[in-house]
């Protein structure tokens, strides 16, 4: 007999699936589309080995922490190739590459089908290569840890990467962490429900009328920024089909930050406070603090938060372009600290599991659209003064002003299309 078990912040991490001796719990997919816990009730000891070590029933100490203040960088590949192929500046494969080059193993992310997402190994360039890019998606760790664990009583070096929670999952299971294990967390935004990727994958191939073979989110034909990535679907009969990044369904859908795992609104790991030796990101914004950086193929913000993070950084540097910067700069647009649990949450899963997509964006994106709206009209009157004063000023300050008309005009266009793209 099965029983549903998860706690109501649950990460759906698979600590407890790791832990159970007797292998009576597995993380099944719930209705909103995340993974939780399940056990098979005959095959449980009692021995509440999961109910002790589970992260969503302790008291954060994360979150008592003081804040920390990380050595921070923006940094990018020198290798141009592997930058392109890289969702920001490619520093994961920097730092699995030095690994590697030790004999080591990485653990991280791949796609095993065009909606799931799973942990893996590689040892190989080649395997390497399938752990790049964003996954938007839960991924699915099942044994991951043991995995782990086994290779670093082999004194291998590992390298183990993935969202902040499972980095602090595999660390509350190894219990005392040896010096040949590196861990990176990605400054996660949140989890998006996996239905949104199903839906929005079974709406392409009704429309292509083709089957869907390979998801790839955030490629960089036009460029890193998100108004000029890509989210690009690969049908069976060789087509392709993208969008930008800002315009497109998915994506909005996941940055509207309401259909996100409900443990991410309460998460602990939403600090300079992390749980990784390094913590890696977009550097989103950087051209507000570092307007001198080239922009095209994308700039990672690098967090170093331990002694051995900083080492590893230091092995990497000659593969890389990198620039000390400030870890507030890099938190500021990634990861805020504080997440509203959205109160209309339980009608978009319904309208996303009955509906359509463009349904569920009504709903929503109800809330960011009505904020475009208000930048617009802000931008607006403030383009109309700059007219004004361009028209009664002379010499360099009619210049200025016409300047700075000419760019709020530019910035009035690009969030029209955006408020637009939500609309349609």
């Amino acid at each position: 007999m099965n029983h549903i078990v998860a706690p109501e912040n649950c990460a759906g991490c698979a600590l407890c699936a790791n832990l159970c001796p007797k292998d009576a719990i597995t993380m099944v997919w719930n209705k909103y589309g995340f993974l939780e816990p399940e056990v098979n009730t005959e095959a449980c000891i009692n021995c509440g080995m999961c109910l002790r070590q589970c992260p969503a029933l302790e008291e954060s100490e994360q979150a008592e922490k003081a804040e920390n203040h990380p050595i921070a960088y923006g940094a990018w590949m020198k290798d141009e190739d592997i930058l392109q192929q890289s969702s920001s500046g490619g520093i994961f494969t920097a730092l699995a590459r030095s690994v590697l080059n030790e004999g080591g193993i990485i653990f991280g992310v791949v796609w095993q089908t065009p909606d799931t997402a799973v942990f893996t190994s590689a040892e190989t360039e080649e395997e390497l290569a399938a752990m790049r890019g964003s996954k938007y998606v839960p991924a699915i760790v099942g044994k991951i840890y043991r995995q782990v664990k086994h290779e670093l009583k082999k004194k291998r070096k590992v390298l183990f990467t993935g969202t902040p929670c499972q980095v602090y999952a595999l660390k509350k299971y190894l219990k005392t962490i040896p010096e040949n294990l590196l861990t990176v967390d990605i400054v996660c935004h949140g989890t998006p429900s996996r239905l949104i990727l199903q839906k929005y994958i079974q709406e392409s191939e009704l429309k292509q009328n083709d089957k869907v073979v390979r998801v790839r989110m955030r490629e960089k034909p036009e460029g890193w920024d998100p108004g000029l990535s890509h989210i690009a679907l690969y049908f069976e009969n060789g087509s392709r089909v993208s969008h930008r990044s800002n315009a497109d369904s998915f994506m909005q859908l996941f940055l509207s930050d309401t259909m996100l795992n409900t443990s991410c609104y309460r998460c602990p790991h939403r600090t300079t406070s992390r749980p990784g030796d390094i913590s890696i990101c977009d550097y989103w914004g950087v051209a507000n603090y570092h307007p001198d950086w080239p922009l095209a193929q994308g700039i990672s913000g690098v967090l170093v938060n331990s002694e051995r993070g900083a080492e590893a950084v230091e092995s990497i540097k000659e593969q890389l372009i990198i620039h000390p910067t400030k870890s507030q700069h890099i938190m500021n647009r990634q990861c805020p600290e504080v997440l509203p649990y959205p109160v209309n949450r339980e009608l978009i899963f319904n309208t996303l599991r009955n509906g359509s997509l463009k349904d569920t964006k009504l709903i929503a994106c109800h809330t960011k659209a009505k904020r475009l709206e208000r930048e617009i009209n802000k931008m607006r009157r403030k383009q109309m003064r700059y007219y004004l004063l361009s028209f009664i000023l002379f010499g360099k300050a009619k210049t200025k002003y016409r300047e700075k008309r000419k760019k709020i005009l530019q910035r009035m266009a690009n969030t029209q299309i955006r408020l637009d793209a939500l609309k349609n």
